[in-house]
């Protein structure tokens, strides 16, 4: 949504006549067409499977979630790359058991659990030359340690 935003931004201030204003226009509705296809990609439906493990389909592929108190395994979660779905994901997972901030007294937001989501992403895909670093990374556990990780603090950790 953000790169939506950046680029019609862009547009409106470059364009200074009413034919450029009508194809801003165009491209705005055609943006939003593309982010509510994405949207209907990216509805997750948690499925709980018997109170420890959940699945949710995602691009057509299910996937595998287990939760141990205070703490979200999503599997072969690598194997999704999109933001807006890591998001959602998250976000479905988070309504069903949120997970408690690093000091306890609260809890982690959305936008913290799919950046270490990414953060395993990036990790996973980086360390193709080492398979037991590599392994650690396929799976991304979300709980309270690495609540506001950096990537150089993430990489240390792991």
């Amino acid at each position: 949504m953000k790169k939506i935003v950046t680029l019609l931004l862009s547009l409106i201030l470059l364009s200074s006549c009413t034919s450029v204003s009508t194809t801003v226009k165009d491209v705005f509705n055609g943006l939003l067409e593309n982010r509510k296809q994405a949207q209907r990609k990216n509805d997750i439906v948690i499925t709980d499977l018997d109170g420890t493990y959940y699945s949710f389909v995602y691009d057509g592929e299910e996937f595998l979630a287990r939760y141990d108190e205070d703490n979200w395994c999503i599997y072969d979660s690598y194997r999704i790359t999109d933001e807006d779905a890591i998001y959602s994901i998250v976000e479905a997972l988070s309504a069903i058991h949120p997970i408690h901030s690093k000091d306890y007294t609260g809890y982690r937001t959305v936008e913290d659990m799919a950046g270490e989501w990414l953060m395993h992403n990036l990790a996973y895909r980086i360390l193709k030359d080492d398979p037991v670093y590599r392994e650690r990374a396929r799976n991304v556990d979300l709980d309270p340690e690495d609540e506001g990780l950096s990537l150089e603090e993430f990489l240390k950790r792991k």
